[in-house]
């Protein structure tokens, strides 16, 4: 008995064609759902270690830097001044009064009149400035490329707008005010001789009655 092959191979052939084109097409299926998969995992990891900076460097309470990485940025400006490429000056600001104000309104008043300077600092400086808050209620601008003129131009137009902030509580009005030491990097200064200069400054406008700058 003679069964004729050809139709039968050419059917075979057709199959496996068919199989390869198959698990060629199922194999890219997997490479693309793989590489769709991972880019978004990648995408979560950097935006979490985007956060993760984020939080390490900055106020949780203000959103301005912590007081460890503005000192960071501090010390690179006085880096680049020694290579005479910039004047370095500093602002160290104080909230006068403010724990009258907590007393007065509460905590939540409180943290709303920090809040509130803080984005008031920040509108009023430049891209490249350095704002970190310092301490409870006092504030570190670091200006590079200024001269203490330049300086104290802008701290006093900082505290003239400190003034006019309109911050409503429930028992009125906040009144706000601010005192500030200013001092510019001289040759021999080290970071902490810049800052102690700054802070004599600041509490010597204090000891004249607060609401000025020195």
């Amino acid at each position: 008995v003679t069964i004729p092959a050809t139709d039968a191979r050419k059917q075979a052939n057709m199959y496996a064609i068919y199989s390869i084109i198959s698990a060629f097409l199922v194999l890219v299926l997997v490479v693309i759902l793989i590489a769709y998969i991972a880019r978004y995992f990648i995408r979560d990891i950097k935006q979490a270690e985007e956060k993760i900076i984020e939080y390490a460097v900055t106020d949780f309470l203000t959103a301005v830097y912590n007081r460890g990485y503005g000192l960071q940025l501090l010390a690179r400006e006085i880096s680049r001044q020694r290579r005479g490429l910039d004047d370095v000056s500093v602002i160290m600001i104080d909230l006068d009064n403010f724990k009258k104000i907590n007393d007065t309104f509460g905590h939540l008043v409180g943290d709303k009149v920090l809040v509130e300077f803080a984005k008031l600092l920040r509108q009023s400086v430049r891209d490249y400035d350095i704002v970190c808050r310092y301490g409870g209620e006092e504030f570190l601008v670091v200006l590079p490329g200024s001269t203490l003129e330049s300086c104290r131009q802008l701290a006093e137009r900082i505290r003239e707008k400190t003034m006019r902030m309109n911050i409503q509580a429930d028992g009125g009005q906040v009144q706000i005010s601010i005192s500030g030491g200013l001092a510019r990097l001289e040759s021999e200064d080290t970071i902490d001789s810049l800052l102690k200069r700054a802070d004599d400054n600041l509490y010597e406008a204090k000891r004249r009655g607060r609401n000025r700058i020195v």
